[in-house]
C-alpha cells in the first residue's frame, strides 16, 4: 500500500513547505502507516519544517498513544510537523488536540489512519491552548455521545469534535489521504 502523494501534499498546502521537506513528511506518513499495519501500534515522527530533519521518532507499545521526547534545542523552534498513526482509524483525540495546542513549537500535526485517510491540523495566529484537558475531554464526550450527533458514525462524531476545536482555536483542519494500489 502506498499513499497518494498529491493528497498528502494538500494537507500541508497552507504551510508553504519546500519540496524536500514535503518528501520527508510523505515518507513519515508511509513509515507510521507501515509500522501501524505490521504492529498494530502507534508511532510518531517530528520533522523540522525548514530543514526536513527528523528531530524525534518513537514507536509506542500501545495502540492508543505515543509521546515524543523533543531535543531541548527544538523547544525554541516554532517549525515542527508531527506525524503519527491511529490504528483505529480515528481523527485526533482530545489528548492529541490538547498537546498540539500546548506545544508552541509545533506548527502542524497529522494523523495517518490505517485505512489510508489522513487528518491534519495546522496553527494559524493562535498558538495557545484555550481549553484545559478536562474541558476538552468533557466536550469530546458530549459530542461523541450526545443526541445532537447520534445519526453520525463514531468517526464522523470525532471529526465534528476536531472541526469545532479547530474553529474555536483559529486552526485549519483538513481531511485527505488515500492510497495507491
Amino acid at each position: 500500500m502506498s499513499l497518494h502523494e498529491e493528497s498528502i501534499k494538500k494537507l500541508y498546502a497552507n504551510l508553504n513547505l519546500k519540496s524536500h521537506v514535503l518528501a520527508v513528511i510523505l515518507k513519515a506518513h508511509e513509515k507510521v502507516l507501515e509500522y501501524g499495519l505490521s504492529e498494530g501500534k502507534e508511532m510518531a515522527i517530528a520533522i523540522d519544517t525548514i530543514t526536513g530533519e527528523v528531530v524525534a521518532k518513537k514507536k509506542s507499545k500501545s495502540s492508543d498513544s505515543v509521546k515524543l521526547d523533543f531535543p531541548p534545542n527544538y523547544k525554541r523552534n516554532k517549525g515542527l510537523v508531527l506525524v503519527h498513526n491511529h490504528p483505529k482509524n480515528s481523527p485526533f483525540s482530545y489528548e492529541d488536540l490538547f498537546s498540539f495546542g500546548k506545544i508552541k513549537f509545533v506548527k502542524s500535526s497529522s494523523v495517518q489512519c490505517h485505512s489510508g485517510v489522513a487528518y491534519n491540523i495546522s496553527k494559524g495566529n493562535r498558538n495557545i491552548a484555550i481549553y484545559e484537558e478536562t474541558e476538552l475531554k468533557l466536550l469530546f464526550v458530549n459530542i461523541t455521545r450526545g443526541a445532537k450527533y447520534k445519526n453520525l458514525s463514531f468517526i464522523e462524531r470525532v471529526e465534528e469534535f476536531n472541526k469545532i476545536i479547530a474553529n474555536k482555536m483559529g486552526w485549519s483542519f483538513e481531511k485527505g489521504g488515500g492510497v495507491n494500489g
